[in-house]
């Protein structure tokens, strides 16, 4: 599966990752600096080289604020990679770091652990072969 979503194109040579992820990207490191254009700000960085799509895996946590409107703000300026049908998968697969991290971080709130469980669950369930490209199938 993890091999699956490497075939992405911004992953297949990481060469050419244009290196943007702030890596704690969530409503409480943002703030608006102008009211009137709802100019925003995020602060708090975690900069580190990974595919821009990681970003948005904490975005996808239940207890984040952001809406799909940020998602839709963000791909307005960086597109979703290739291919688009995986996207979901590759960002619930991003989102399972973030789980496991508050899960660590919180460990009597048992709902981030379960979060995560749930996720690597259906994600094994969506691919119960692995990724198979000409014939050869791996998985986890």
């Amino acid at each position: 599966m993890i091999e699956r979503f490497g075939q992405c194109d911004a992953a297949q040579d990481l060469q050419t990752v244009d290196p943007q992820v702030l890596s704690d990207l969530w409503w409480g490191n943002s703030g608006v600096i102008d009211s009137d254009t709802a100019e925003g700000i995020a602060f708090d960085p975690s900069a580190f080289w990974a595919h821009n799509e990681y970003d948005l895996g904490n975005w996808r946590l239940e207890r984040n604020r952001f809406t799909a409107r940020y998602f839709e703000a963000y791909h307005a300026i960086i597109p979703k990679s290739e291919p688009v049908e995986d996207y979901d998968d590759r960002n619930a697969l991003y989102s399972t770091r973030f789980d496991l991290n508050a899960a660590a971080l919180y460990p009597d709130q048992e709902w981030y652990l379960r979060m995560a469980i749930d996720g690597i669950k259906r994600l094994v369930q969506a691919y119960p072969e692995g990724y198979t490209a000409g014939g050869n199938a791996s998985s986890l």
